[in-house]
């Protein structure tokens, strides 16, 4: 690959490696207000795959980085697999949530529908 390549490798790797950096400090003050707070179980789940992404893009940019002084192939491989692999896993993570969320809507467009008939009716509950 040609410099102008490996320089834009590097620069991405660098702005993964801040993205990185700023979700473990961001999970990490999250989980700290989740204790203070009222901790849940839940918190400490979305906690730890919030910290397991950014270790995944870490790696991925460190792995570029590395291509990018080296020019090992096997290391700019490693690299885009591993960032690969993060963006797999926030695209289903994503699909998840939104699933959830149509259901949710459809849950109180539905129980809205159900306590209008009943106050047309003259029964609340």
């Amino acid at each position: 690959m040609n410099e102008s390549i490996k320089t834009s490798m590097s620069g991405s790797a660098q702005w993964m490696r801040y993205s990185a950096i700023a979700t473990m400090i961001s999970q990490g003050l999250s989980l700290v207000v989740s204790a203070m707070v009222s901790f849940q179980p839940s918190s400490l789940v979305s906690v730890a795959i919030g910290i397991a992404l950014a270790v995944l893009l870490l790696q991925g940019a460190n792995a570029q980085e590395s291509y990018a002084s080296s020019g090992n192939e096997s290391e700019l491989q490693e690299g885009l697999k591993k960032e690969s692999l993060y963006w797999q896993i926030i695209s289903i993570l994503m699909i998840v949530v939104l699933v959830i969320l149509v259901i949710a809507i459809l849950a109180l467009i539905f129980s809205g529908a159900d306590m209008l008939n009943s106050l047309s009716r003259g029964r609340l509950f």
